[in-house]
């Protein structure tokens, strides 16, 4: 009996214990304000402001799925519940290039948006590629001793340029810019000693212009200048020519290309030290007069972050043209941080610079980025997209766009966390095409506090709360910060209404524990200690929140919300230490899924599934996958190298193939895929009976072909060009055989013949009796008559 008496009192305590534990992970019930309220996603504040029926409602703050257990909640107050709304201000339609007109690509332009804590709100936009879209083309070139002659081929190519953009675009503009180096120790040196050095960091030469004679004269021999280190001061002229907007002559409604070429390396932030100046760059514009960077000798080299703000900040891209191989590896690590930028590699003879540029405009013109900026952390912007496709996914990034497709976007905007101060609770978001200068402006107001708020309280509300106290939304709450210094002193309270109060400061019935022991009840609530924490009862502290493994609280992706990290976009994990955005993982394919379907995207790379045997940066690769990428990339190939095949014969300039870092090469070994794993053969057939090699693999996202610029023609095609020669060689031994038979019986009449006429030449008659002539008369001798006469005889 005292068992079982035991066992129910036990069951009742852990009973209350589990009750109260609920009611405190009661992200609603918890909340005694309704701010507090409105802040926590999914609840909903009751504001009573006749202070008689305070007691009809027990809690202020439920749980919107509780309005249906209990309809009889709030009946005597005002509900305030707020939902996330649009506001279209802009949304003017989509236009090409025209006189007068201005060019619209992205829809809509402008909105207001009223965006709540915690939820999402799926913005929808659209993106339509413009037909005949300006182009700005600015080349910046090293002007070292060992770049002269690809100074003076650019010269020469300049109209072949302006063919080549033609077909891309009527309307595009041409400029000029070089550099070399500091003038400053170490930098440079003069291989003339008798004159003064003529280095300089960055000149600007000709503006932007269409006029193509100014543009093939700056390519007149430059001086004799050498470099004593093999860094550059390339960063120096992309952060002038960028930021001089004016100067260079960039048009905002245009898309603005920025090359970048050198046969070094560029010197980087940091490197201006060895030369005294520990200024770092201002980014700003400094060009006098005749185009030189004043103040070269006066400030450091740019970062690559700043290179990268300022180059979506003014929607620049970037390309960059190498000549060695060692020095590409090293840029596309830069390229990696700077946002719309590519690296490509030039041929010894620049016989490929045209080509390079007219792939890389189409990369740029038949792709579409989408970006986003927002005016602080508390924001969280996600974009995806059909890409034309079916299926929606998380990505940023769609290609293959055609003139006058619609490209669709959703913008899954999610606010999280709001600020303390209510200034702070308006904010910006411009999202844009990466590369075009329009953009679409979100101006998003916070819900992070009440309308009731704003409401003056009647006298006989206000007299219900303390001098410390202020009426809001029918609840007094404390006027000011409500933790540490500011909690007020216990001296000034009412011990005997103290003591009545306290039960409201315990998490539940059962607990013995006054506010978490985080800190003190005062006038039946809880000041917390710290400013860290928080909670109805202390319960939630703000930095106890998981630390990832470099010691970063939520790993310095997120935030800490009562001991539970609020990851960033793109992040996930307990700590945020897991990157959860796809976009890295996303092979450079129409309509593709992160790992080509066959892995995990685990921190931003592909984790291939071993089971099916897949491998690859985008586990793309697999040993039963026919052909591969081949049949993809063949017509491509096809068109760019051999000037043949479906493409070439609707597009001579191929279009569409600028995607493909397509490489012209002598030979290709057949076992190339054996010695580089990550290398991958192909021998396609052609329409004319040859074949034609190529080998393919990816940098990145990017896909470089290596293809053998001469087709291959067989001797013998097929099985019934055998036949006809099989045919054709015993007809022609049957005919040699008759030939030389004939010949044989020619040479033998022949001699015959002659022998014949020799004898007859040469007669030899005699007198004889015909023998076929026969005499009348015939004598016989009887036999034995002659014996008889011979006997008489003797």
């Amino acid at each position: 009996m005292r068992v079982w008496f035991c066992a129910v009192i036990i069951f009742a305590f852990e009973s209350a214990v589990i009750l109260g534990q609920k009611n405190v992970r009661d992200g609603c019930t918890g909340q005694k304000t309704c701010a507090a309220c409105i802040r926590t996603l999914g609840c909903i504040w009751c504001n009573i402001e006749d202070v008689r029926k305070t007691s009809d409602t027990k809690s202020r703050c439920v749980n919107e799925s509780q309005l249906a257990e209990d309809s009889l909640w709030c009946t005597n107050g005002k509900k305030e519940n707020y939902t996330s709304q649009l506001n279209l201000i802009d949304d003017a339609n989509f236009s090409s290039a025209k006189k007068g007109k201005k060019v619209v690509q992205l829809r809509p332009q402008r909105v207001n948006l009223r965006l709540r804590k915690g939820k999402e709100y799926r913005l929808k936009l659209a993106y339509k590629r413009a037909r005949d879209y300006p182009m700005d083309l600015y080349f910046l070139v090293d002007l070292s001793i060992s770049m002269d002659k690809f100074r003076a081929t650019l010269s020469k190519l300049g109209r072949q340029i302006a063919r080549k953009l033609k077909h891309l675009t009527s309307d595009f503009q041409l400029g000029f810019g070089s550099f070399i180096d500091k003038k400053n120790y170490p930098s440079t040196v003069l291989y003339n000693n008798l004159t003064f050095p003529k280095s300089y960091a960055f000149k600007h030469s000709l503006n932007l212009t269409k006029n193509l004679k100014e543009f093939e004269k700056v390519g007149d021999p430059g001086p004799d200048v050498g470099i004593n280190d093999i860094p550059e001061s390339g960063f120096d002229g992309i952060m002038q020519s960028i930021v001089c907007r004016e100067q260079i002559g960039w048009r905002s409604e245009a898309r603005n290309l920025l090359i970048h070429a050198s046969d070094a390396l560029p010197h980087i932030a940091g490197d201006g030290k060895i030369g005294g100046l520990p200024e770092p760059n201002d980014e700003q514009c400094h060009l006098d007069e005749s185009g030189y960077y004043t103040h070269a000798e006066l400030q450091d080299f740019p970062s690559i972050g700043q290179i990268n703000h300022q180059a979506a900040n003014n929607s620049v891209n970037i390309l960059f043209l190498v000549f060695r191989s060692q020095d590409e590896e090293v840029y596309k690590g830069i390229t990696r941080v700077i946002k719309g930028s590519t690296v490509r590699t030039v041929g010894s003879n620049f016989d490929n610079v045209l080509q390079v540029i007219r792939q890389e405009y189409e990369s740029l013109v038949e792709s579409v980025t989408m970006t986003s900026r927002t005016s602080s952390n508390v924001i969280d912007v996600q974009f995806l997209s059909k890409c034309s496709g079916k299926e929606e996914n998380l990505r940023d990034k769609c290609d293959n766009i055609r003139l006058n497709d619609t490209v669709e976007f959703v913008a899954e905007i999610k606010a999280i966390t709001c600020p303390e101060r209510e200034e702070d609770w308006h904010q910006t978001i411009e999202i844009r095409p990466q590369g075009i200068n329009e953009k679409l402006i979100v101006n998003v107001e916070l819900l992070c506090g009440c309308e009731c708020s704003k409401d003056k309280p009647k006298n006989s509300e206000a007299s219900r709360c303390r001098s410390h106290e202020k009426f809001d939304c029918g609840v007094c709450t404390y006027d000011g910060d409500f933790f540490g210094k500011n909690c007020p002193s216990k001296k000034d309270e009412d011990e005997e209404e103290a003591e009545k109060l306290t039960q409201a400061c315990r998490a539940s019935n059962a607990s013995e524990v006054l506010c978490s022991d985080q800190g003190r009840c005062i006038y039946g609530k809880c000041c917390c200690f710290s400013e860290n924490i928080k909670g109805t009862f202390c319960e939630c502290d703000d930095n106890s929140c998981r630390r990832s493994n470099d010691g970063l609280m939520c790993g310095g992706h997120g935030t800490c919300d009562c001991g539970k990290c609020a990851c960033y976009y793109g992040w996930g994990g307990k700590a945020c230490e897991l990157e959860t955005d796809t976009s890295s993982c996303l092979p450079p394919v129409k309509n593709a899924k992160a790992c080509s379907g066959a892995g995990e995207c685990k921190d931003g790379k592909c984790v291939c599934d071993k089971e099916k045997k897949r491998h690859g940066e985008f586990c793309e690769e697999c040993p039963s996958c026919p052909s591969q990428k081949c049949d993809e990339l063949k017509d491509c190939v096809e068109c760019v190298v051999h000037k043949a095949g479906s493409i070439h014969a609707k597009s001579p300039d191929c279009d569409g193939c600028g995607k493909y870092n397509i490489k012209k090469v002598d030979a290709i070994e057949k076992n190339a895929d054996e010695k580089n794993p990550e290398e991958h053969y192909c021998q396609i057939p052609a329409g004319d009976g040859s074949t034609f090699v190529f080998t393919y693999f990816y940098n990145g996202k990017d896909i470089h072909v290596n293809a053998e610029k001469d087709k291959k023609y067989p001797l013998i095609d097929d099985f019934v060009a055998v036949t006809l020669a099989v045919m054709a060689v015993t007809l022609l031994l049957g005919l040699l055989t008759i030939l030389a038979w004939k010949v044989a019986t020619h040479v033998h009449d022949k001699r015959e013949f002659q022998k014949f006429e020799k004898e007859r030449a040469n007669p030899k008659w005699g007198q004889t009796r015909n023998p076929l002539y026969v005499d009348a008369v015939t004598t016989f001798q009887n036999p034995t008559f002659s014996s008889l006469r011979e006997a008489d005889e003797f």
